[in-house]
């Protein structure tokens, strides 16, 4: 649907028109302050009624209306100077009058006074999120996974620096691979020692059995017996330690000394292979994350691609919207670009009504045609509104065939 007729008495600052477009592109000139907005929210706001501003007669007017011919509805808005509250009516071509006129309204009509220039005042984050609520591309699942890994992967790379640091490879290289039993060794230098006691108290008996012996031979046949007895012993022990000399224990303690020393290598070792261990599954770990982070990426750019996007040759990353691969912004796109894109954006939003406007007073003849021309492929009216600092007042201008030049 588009519009066939308009009719506007005192609304803001329009006494009177009365204007049949046919469904044509409509140009709405005239200086500032001549009432070319007027004119066009009386068709934008009231078929949205979303910002109509509080005061809708024009000064000095008690009443006024906006009757809206659609072709397959007719729409007409009476409001008064007292209340300033829209009386809505949507009837049929026939006069039927449809009972909620504004929910009727609401399933036809859309949105269609997409602001562009309110669109680049959003931040960058924004005007993408916007981009993809219309597209119906939802990336809470994929985002959701991405910071989970993004997270765990910041947690890995931390202990795989941590790790770096620590681990010495040279250890694992080392020819100390077993440990010494020191429980044996501590047994052997055990026995050593008592063998050495046993040595000792022996040599200590003797030297007191041949002091005896000494003192005996004065009493020898008193106590001759007893001197027997001694002298037997004495031969005992001298036997004995004939055979037997005293231990050197410095070797066994050498050896005890060294087994310590290689155990605690073979330990640093073992805790050397271990960290080294941890940090290749910890760098494994590292890599498996990091493929999974960019096949998120590429869930992204797959959706993105495979995404009815409303503008031929754009695109989107997380923070940034590009078209043919330059950032969309203003000071990156011609003017006729420009408005076209905000025009392929605002169809997506509409519904059966298809009607756009914009402000061409910065566009050229030529750039103004470029517009129109997308406008007719894609089956759209336009609402032009126009400086001109020569006219005086208002003109609204239908245009009668493609290509006409408005601005002569």
């Amino acid at each position: 649907m588009k519009v066939e007729h308009i009719e506007i008495k005192n609304f803001k600052a329009i006494e009177a028109e009365s204007i049949t477009t046919n469904g044509r592109n409509v140009y709405v000139v005239g200086s500032n302050g001549a009432g070319k907005s007027s004119f066009i929210d009386a068709v934008f706001k009231i078929l949205t009624g979303k910002d109509l501003p509080g005061k809708l007669t024009r000064d000095g007017a008690p009443k006024g209306a906006v009757k809206l011919d659609l072709g397959e509805l007719v729409v007409e808005a009476d409001f008064n100077a007292k209340k300033e509250k829209v009386q809505l009516t949507v009837s049929s071509p026939d006069g039927a009058v449809y009972k909620t006129p504004r929910t009727m309204l609401d399933e036809k009509v859309g949105v269609i006074d997409f602001d562009l220039n309110a669109f680049f005042a959003l931040t960058p984050k924004k005007k993408v999120d916007f981009i993809k609520q219309i597209s119906g591309i939802d990336f809470s699942d994929l985002d959701e996974r991405y910071k989970e890994l993004f997270d765990e992967r910041t947690f890995i790379n931390r202990k795989v620096k941590e790790l770096a640091a620590i681990c010495d490879n040279s250890l694992v290289k080392s020819s100390a691979k077993e440990k010494i039993d020191l429980a044996a060794i501590q047994q052997k230098l055990e026995q050593a020692q008592v063998y050495n006691q046993k040595h000792a108290e022996v040599v200590t008996r003797q030297q007191q059995r041949v002091e005896r012996y000494s003192a005996l031979q004065q009493q020898i046949e008193a106590l001759q017996k007893e001197q027997s007895e001694v002298a037997a012993l004495c031969d005992q022990a001298s036997a004995w330690l004939g055979q037997n000399q005293a231990l050197d224990t410095a070797p066994i303690k050498a050896e005890f000394d060294f087994a310590i020393q290689h155990n605690a290598e073979v330990d640093k070792t073992a805790a050397a292979a271990a960290k080294l261990e941890e940090y290749n599954q910890a760098v494994a770990q590292q890599e498996h994350l990091n493929n999974a982070l960019a096949e998120v990426e590429q869930a992204k750019k797959d959706a993105i691609a495979s995404a009815q996007l409303p503008v031929p040759g754009l695109t989107f990353d997380d923070t940034q919207l590009y078209l043919n691969g330059l950032p969309f912004e203003p000071n990156q796109i011609n003017t006729a670009q420009l408005i076209i894109a905000g025009l392929q954006i605002n169809l997506a939003l509409m519904k059966e009504v298809r009607i756009a406007r914009f402000d061409g007073s910065l566009l050229d003849n030529k750039s103004l045609a470029e517009v129109e021309a997308w406008a007719a492929a894609n089956d759209l009216q336009l609402f032009v509104e126009m400086v001109s600092r020569d006219a005086k007042g208002m003109q609204v201008v239908v245009q009668e065939a493609a290509g006409e030049e408005v601005l002569a």
